[in-house]
């Protein structure tokens, strides 16, 4: 079940992945939780970071060497912003996102280090990291 973003507000960090969530308390909890997702996941999965300011990002994780970022402001209304990467726009990839499967062109996945140095950003300022972006 879906907790409300009122719920993350007092508990700092909600996480969600599949149909799972946890709220972790701090930047480096959720770092630890991201990390061992990423070691646990079978198949690419999304993951969706909800801020205590209410922004959230998403992070595709389980794949090797490469992810995907998804940036939505706390209202979750447009616009939305999707890492813009190079590889090919004719290549899709399938993740899963919420316990459906999703597919994007390749050209949205970026060096999975550099998702993680976005994730950081993200998850000290609540706003968009310093990555290029496309506006979806």
């Amino acid at each position: 079940m879906r907790e409300s973003l009122s719920d993350c507000q007092t508990s700092m960090y909600l996480i969600e992945w599949k149909e799972t969530s946890a709220r972790v308390r701090g930047p480096s909890d959720v770092e630890a939780e991201l990390d061992r997702l990423d070691a646990t996941f079978k198949k690419p999965t999304a993951v969706v970071v909800h801020h205590p300011s209410g922004n959230s990002m998403s992070i595709v994780l389980g794949l090797s060497g490469r992810s995907m970022l998804n940036f939505a402001f706390k209202d979750l209304e447009p616009p939305y912003f999707t890492s813009r990467g190079d590889g090919d726009p004719d290549e899709l990839i399938s993740y899963d996102f919420g316990g459906s499967l999703s597919e994007l062109p390749a050209s949205f996945f970026i060096d999975k280090k550099l998702a993680r140095v976005a994730m950081s950003e993200f998850l000290k300022t609540g706003e968009r990291a310093s990555i290029e972006w496309a506006l979806d």
